[in-house]
């Protein structure tokens, strides 16, 4: 359908539209796939560099974390809580114990935690030890909201939890995330023994810095521990870490684009295996493209430009370079309409370009045509005289058939039934060959016309020869082309009669696969294979010595493939001494309709 309504345009219009669809549209898509490729490259420079960034500042949070462990590590297994638990009748003694810890646990701060972070032992919600003077300590909110809340989890465990609001009544309004350890029944069988070690997040946002964007540090459980937020605001920090952590269901490291209310961002997710916590990088691409897109514009238009240009100047060009061929196509419809003295004339009689070839051909074409009209003129005038000699012409072989047939009455009224027999297959051959009308008659027909040049042959040869047949029934009705068999078998008996006591001729006939074969054999002396080449090719024009159809076996074979095609005809074989097999092939045909059909 679009291939029809396609070649119903004019020429100059589908010449547009090929220069749009294989000029225009592959540059307008590789103009954009360009500029999307750019990005694409660009997003993924991007995220090679965002990720060897996340993955150091991962090991530095990780790092730390280590040394938070080892830290508790170490204090967890000191043995002077119970001292403290259960202090000495001595406060000299106690005030020693107390000094011996305070220093063991600052020597570990300061060594392991670079003294930044809140050091506090615990008898169940009993402060023993902190690095924070206790009367600054506001322990029992803490110790109900983190510790009770998160026993199941810090039991036997190294547990960091969620950020929280600091438990030093003087401190800012910074958070923490602390390490907790537990050790059940430590003092007694309902008294447990808890190590506390509070870290500001300051510790960990000085780790966040990047390159590029803004990043977000999560605990297991997605809380937010820390972020830099050099780029965004408090705001929109907050919705696309929302966003981010409700939608984060992955462990592996990855990246992906995120958009949220017009905000578009790229985002690399690493993760710390250590403890389960991620690191979040968000880089706004909006001013990362900003360049790339002024770019593309510029180029568009430039480019929308140039091809305005180069498109007119081209079909000036094309248009310059039809006008021969508009003119022609002129002159064609004029011929069309009847005018054949038209004559076209090129501009340029020595080029050798196609409209010239064509403009020509086109005039030597009027040429021919006058002249054919002119020679069918004349022929028509010479059929004309033809066909009056031709009726002339007949009258001497009706005559001589209507003198058979009074012959033939005369010898029934004379009881000579030998002469009568024999007049009548004569009258039938000849009757056969004067038909004009039709060229056609089934094989029944055929077989029977056999049978009366036969008994014409054993006349002039009596005992001399037979003929067998063996046709299936089902092709006798078939149609064929008449007096396809007889010059062969004519020329059997001929050429191998006085060669031979006693002659016989097989005829057998078949359909196969739509296709009808009649076989002429005889025992004769065979033919050489140069002969049955030969005799298929004999020139028509060679007057023929086939008494009654006055054709030859060439001319049955050109008959046949004139008629069918080249694909059937006549087929020769012989040993050359003892035998001769003719075939005679041709499509089946049950009326004379589906013969004009195979035609």
């Amino acid at each position: 359908m679009i291939k029809l309504k396609f070649m119903n345009l004019k020429l100059s219009h589908r010449l547009f539209l090929i220069i749009v669809l294989f000029f225009l549209l592959p540059y307008i898509l590789l103009y954009f796939y360009s500029y999307q490729k750019a990005e694409v490259i660009i997003k993924d420079k991007l995220n090679q560099i965002t990720s060897t960034d996340l993955a150091q500042i991962g090991n530095l949070i990780e790092d730390q974390c280590v040394n938070v462990a080892n830290a508790s590590e170490y204090l967890i297994s000191m043995d002077t809580y119970k001292s403290l638990y259960s202090p000495p009748q001595n406060k000299y003694q106690f005030l020693e114990i107390y000094q011996k810890t305070d220093e063991l646990v600052q020597n570990v701060n300061n060594s392991l935690l670079n003294g930044k972070s809140y050091i506090s032992i615990l008898a169940e919600d009993k402060v023993l030890y902190s690095t924070v003077p206790l009367s600054k300590l506001n322990i029992q909110p803490f110790f109900s909201e983190v510790i009770v809340q998160s026993n199941h989890n810090i039991e036997n465990n190294i547990f960091f939890s969620s950020p929280h609001d600091s438990y030093i009544s003087s401190s800012s309004e910074e958070k923490y995330v602390s390490c907790i350890r537990k050790v059940s029944n430590f003092f007694s069988a309902n008294t447990d023994l808890h190590l506390i070690i509070s870290t500001p997040i300051s510790v960990f946002a000085d780790n966040l810095n990047i390159s590029l964007g803004s990043v977000i540090l999560t605990d297991s459980s997605n809380n937010i521990i820390a972020n830099n937020g050099t780029s965004l605001s408090s705001a929109l920090i907050k919705d696309v870490e929302n966003n981010l952590i409700s939608s984060w269901q992955q462990e592996d490291n990855t990246n992906f684009s995120f958009e949220k209310n017009g905000f578009k961002a790229l985002v690399n997710c690493f993760n710390l295996k250590t403890y389960n916590w991620k690191l979040f990088s968000i880089i706004d691409t909006s001013d990362l493209y900003k360049d790339i897109y002024s770019l593309r514009f510029f180029v568009g238009i430039v480019s929308l430009i140039l091809i305005l240009i180069c498109t007119s100047i081209t079909f000036y060009f094309i248009y310059h370079q039809l006008k021969p061929l508009f003119l022609l196509k002129e002159h064609m419809e004029s011929v069309s309409r009847g005018d054949l003295d038209v004559n076209l004339i090129s501009s340029n009689i020595n080029s050798k370009d196609e409209i010239s070839v064509l403009t020509q051909t086109f005039n030597n074409m009027i040429d021919k045509i006058n002249q054919l009209i002119e020679q069918k003129q004349v022929a028509q005038k010479r059929e004309n005289e033809l066909h009056f000699e031709m009726l002339l012409a007949q009258i001497n072989p009706h005559f001589l058939f209507n003198t058979l047939n009074s012959i033939k009455w005369m010898s029934i009224v004379a009881h000579t039934d030998n002469i009568t027999a024999t007049i009548t297959s004569l009258g039938r051959l000849l009757e056969i060959s004067m038909n004009k009308s039709n060229d056609r008659l089934t094989i029944e027909d055929e077989i029977t016309n056999i049978k009366s040049y036969s008994h014409i042959q054993q006349i002039r040869y009596p005992g001399r020869f037979e003929i067998l047949y063996y046709i299936d029934s089902g092709i006798l009705k078939l149609y064929t082309l008449k007096l396809v068999l007889q010059p062969i078998v004519e020329n059997s008996i001929i050429h191998n009669i006085e060669y031979r006591d006693f002659l016989t001729i097989t005829i057998s006939g078949e359909c196969i696969n739509d296709i009808v074969i009649l076989k002429i054999r005889d025992n004769g002396i065979g033919v050489s294979k140069e002969y049955m080449h030969s005799i298929l090719h004999t020139d028509r024009k060679q007057k023929s010595s086939h008494v009654f159809n006055g054709i030859g076996v060439s001319n049955v074979h050109e008959r046949i493939q004139l008629e069918y095609g080249s694909n059937y005809g006549l087929h020769y074989e012989s040993d050359g001494e003892n035998f001769t097999e003719v075939s005679v092939t041709f499509p089946k045909i049950t009326t004379l309709a589906d013969n004009q059909i195979s035609k």
